[in-house]
């Protein structure tokens, strides 16, 4: 098998470690499964898949395909946490604004000295997500942005996160607000969920996403844009991340600019989850 070439959902039943459940005190049998196989056709429908020029990508930075990586590396144990991971993150953000129109799942995030999710990448792999997309923007004032493993499971240089795999994220408020926030209100079990919404994580959804389907764009029916809660302001202006008249965009602007367009997306790593102290 190819680097980019990928196991079928059908073909990861027999991966060493995601056999039975006997004896383990996670989620049943069907509920593991359930949890991977799901998440397993999300990659395999995804963009590090159908797109040709960022599999091109991938193979020049010595990545192997996610869904080969995912299907052999992944136990039951940590099928059934990431499982339970998506559920924490529902439940725990169902009421902010907006929540009805997140889906939580895995999310796959190269790590940065192979493949570098945090600013432009080539036109060629844009238009391959999508036609309308041509060269991306980041703006001049922004620096290489944060690269923090939040305690991720890594696997043959693909870190694994459990956040919004949708379109949009929820709307918790301003940079401001949200950052000024007391920690248990964006905490799951230790961790604070504000220290993933970075540029990473995000320009990785991008990426991950479905072919034609476009994160946070004008291209879709309602048009957002994601705060980096978890990046720090350059010169006094908060970073954002958006896809507008053909450009995915890396910008600054208000720290408090908190309408219903501006969304977040809470992120737990698959496994550890690593107390800190913000």
């Amino acid at each position: 098998m190819t680097s980019t070439e990928s196991k079928s959902v059908e073909d990861i039943g027999d991966v060493e470690g995601v056999e039975g459940t006997e004896g383990t005190g996670y989620a049943g049998h069907s509920e593991w499964r359930a949890v991977r196989d799901r998440e397993m056709n999300r990659l395999k429908h995804s963009g590090w898949v159908s797109n040709r020029p960022l599999r091109s990508l991938l193979d020049q930075a010595g990545l192997t395909s996610p869904v080969e990586v995912v299907a052999a590396g992944i136990s039951q144990e940590q099928w059934a946490r990431a499982g339970e991971s998506i559920d924490r993150l529902r439940e725990r953000f169902g009421r902010y604004r907006f929540a009805e129109e997140v889906e939580y799942g895995l999310l796959v995030v190269p790590v940065p000295d192979r493949l570098d999710t945090r600013g432009a990448l080539p036109r060629q792999v844009r238009e391959g997500q999508n036609s309308g997309l041509g060269e991306d923007f980041v703006d001049p004032a922004l620096g290489p942005g944060v690269d923090l493993s939040g305690g991720a499971l890594e696997l043959e240089g693909w870190r694994l996160y459990i956040t919004a795999v949708s379109e949009r994220g929820i709307s918790a408020g301003s940079y401001e607000t949200i950052s000024a926030a007391q920690r248990q209100d964006f905490e799951i079990d230790g961790f604070d969920t504000r220290r993933l919404m970075t540029r990473q994580l995000w320009g990785a959804r991008l990426l991950q996403s479905p072919h034609g389907v476009v994160p946070d764009s004008d291209l879709g029916s309602i048009w957002t844009f994601t705060l980096f809660p978890g990046e720090p302001l350059v010169d006094g202006r908060a970073v954002s991340g958006t896809v507008l008249k053909g450009k995915v965009r890396f910008r600054l602007g208000k720290t408090n600019r908190g309408i219903g367009s501006a969304r977040v997306s809470p992120a737990l790593p698959v496994q550890g989850l690593v107390p800190d102290s913000r």
